[in-house]
């Protein structure tokens, strides 16, 4: 979706194109791209002339003759396009207005997110959908203790914050990225507990990676360009966005990706320091790769520890658990109901069904009861779905498991088909980080410290 220095880019563009230009008349292709009535809005635009094209965050803003303004939202794919005549009709148009002098501004969406809105003049700064924006990081005037004061009681995480446009409006995901990143403040933080240099330290960079951003043109990710066609240069200067895997420009470590607020996030958990009242790392991984090792290490340097292992063991022991284990199994022991999923490997939903939405609630009491550091080993974390209650992931994995497996004796075979099943490769894309337990046990515990965030 194009930012704020996208939306700039095409406000500058456009007010070099079409400023000073008389509608004719529009013709609309798809009406879901118009807010209200069709006809009106053509009849409401007709003859108007295009005074100035502003702007307010993300929304182009077009100051017209009469008593309106027309109101642009780009969201993903959204594109205005000038052209000499409606022979160059876009590909994609929704919505083209023709000018009086022949000429015409396709609407180009291919998605069809985006959205045009009419607003009268005297009040279209106090209704939806520019009633609800927040400062802009670049602007001059930004009230630094009542912006602080927003940041300071959101109980989310500070890039979930900073995306929300009632508090800093213009931001999206890039920059909110590269002004994390800049700032040295993980986008995991929550925005309550940063303090006042904090948050002046955002800001700051916010208006000056924005301001640079805006003198090359944007940032050309995707689809976005500008007159005819033309590309914006500050992809660049990216430092995080778009540069998962590789080395962070201060420290050397490796830049990761994650999901925040279900938004793809880049950055380095070397530098970039965690604030956080709660801090959840899940871990998975086959057996005998060292996921017990890894959580021992961390509780050591201080998490909350829990073991979905354990939780099993006690489930196994319970009489009504026992019960249902039986009349699927025909028995409640484990290593009989192992041997049993290895032969029948469709018996393992079976057994998945049973217990694990009673691991998954007990999980959730132990995230809800304590704060800080807290470590939870689930081996089938991914096959599962627990991943989405953590806030990052680790993947243990080995290629000597074989051999660690064969030590335990004569359960080995049993273990190692349950690994195969489980294709936990599969699910490298997914994790936060993945560790291979290869080298020496010193070597892994620590792999495992430098990711622990302590």
């Amino acid at each position: 979706m194009p930012e704020l220095p996208e939306v700039e880019t095409v406000r500058r563009g456009l007010n070099k194109s079409v400023k000073n230009k008389i509608f004719k008349d529009v013709l609309i292709f798809h009406k879901n791209i118009i807010e209200g009535n069709e006809k009106q809005f053509i009849q409401e635009i007709k003859n108007k002339k295009i005074i100035e094209i502003n702007r307010l965050g993300k929304f182009l803003i077009f100051n017209l003759t009469g008593d309106n303004v027309l109101i642009a939202h780009l969201r993903m794919e959204g594109k205005f396009i000038p052209a000499k005549s409606l022979k160059e009709k876009s590909k994609y148009a929704r919505v083209v207005f023709i000018f009086k002098d022949g000429t015409i501004l396709n609407f180009d969406d291919s998605r069809c997110f985006g959205l045009l809105t009419l607003r009268k003049k005297k009040n279209y700064l106090n209704v939806p959908p520019l009633s609800h924006l927040g400062v802009e990081a670049i602007d001059p005037k930004l009230d630094f203790d009542k912006v602080y004061q927003l940041i300071h009681s959101s109980k989310r995480t500070i890039k979930e914050t900073l995306l929300d446009q009632s508090i800093v409006s213009g931001l999206g995901n890039i920059y909110v990225d590269e002004t994390l990143f800049l700032s040295k403040i993980s986008p995991l933080s929550k925005a309550n507990l940063l303090n006042k240099n904090e948050v002046k330290i955002i800001l700051k960079n916010a208006k000056e990676i924005m301001l640079k951003a805006i003198k090359h043109n944007g940032t050309t990710v995707f689809s976005f360009t500008w007159d005819k066609g033309h590309a914006g240069e500050f992809q660049k200067f990216l430092k995080a966005y778009g540069h998962k895997g590789d080395k962070c420009v201060y420290c050397g470590t490796p830049l990761i990706k994650i999901k925040v607020g279900g938004r793809g996030t880049t950055y380095c958990y070397n530098c970039q320091k965690l604030k956080t009242d709660k801090y959840v790392l899940g871990i998975a991984g086959p057996v005998s790769v060292g996921k017990s090792t890894a959580l021992n290490t961390l509780k050591k340097l201080g998490y909350k520890t829990y073991s979905a292992d354990e939780a099993v063991d006690k489930l196994y022991q319970d009489k009504k658990i026992q019960t249902n284990l039986k009349s699927i199994f025909n028995t409640y022991k484990k290593d009989e109901i192992r041997k049993i999923i290895n032969k029948n490997p469709n018996k393992l939903k079976k057994l998945t069904n049973l217990l694990h939405p009673l691991v998954k609630q007990d999980i959730q009491h132990f995230i809800d009861t304590n704060k800080g550091y807290l470590a939870i080993e689930v081996p089938l974390l991914f096959q599962v779905n627990f991943d989405e209650m953590m806030d990052e992931t680790l993947l243990i994995l080995s290629n000597q498991n074989k051999a660690l497996i064969k030590n335990r004796g004569k359960k080995a075979g049993a273990q190692l088909n349950i690994n195969n099943l489980a294709n936990f490769n599969h699910y490298k894309n997914k994790a936060t980080y993945v560790i291979y337990n290869n080298k020496s046990l010193n070597s892994f515990i620590n792999e495992v410290k430098r990711i622990a965030k302590l």
